[in-house]
């Protein structure tokens, strides 16, 4: 279990490998963290909460597993201009980066 907010504007924070067993990533976990390049999500992951990664403008891409359900208000706000969300066709997170109007690709 990870709280809310815990690396919230920890701003030497690079690189993160999160247990292969995580379920949701809670809100605002990482918003705010200003280093962060790569970031690496288990397939387990289902939730992404609100503001979840807001503000980590160095993040370039995204890996998002299928089994995501579910995408919180704000996930990706404040991203640098070429971040892309990379997802399965038809999911949660495609419906959610065409509606936000975020650069997404096409897993197969």
């Amino acid at each position: 279990w990870i709280g809310d907010g815990a690396y919230m504007n920890c701003t030497k924070l690079s690189l993160i490998n999160l247990p292969s067993n995580t379920k949701e990533l809670p809100n605002e976990i990482f918003k705010g963290c200003a280093s962060l390049k790569k970031l690496e999500l288990p397939e387990t992951l289902e939730t992404i909460g609100i503001e979840t990664f807001a503000d980590c403008y160095r993040l370039i891409n995204m890996i998002v597993p299928e089994r995501v359900m579910a995408v919180g208000v704000n996930a990706f706000k404040g991203m640098n201009q070429k971040f892309t969300l990379i997802c399965a066709r038809k999911s949660v997170v495609e419906e959610y980066a065409r509606k936000h109007n975020i650069p997404f690709q096409i897993t197969f």
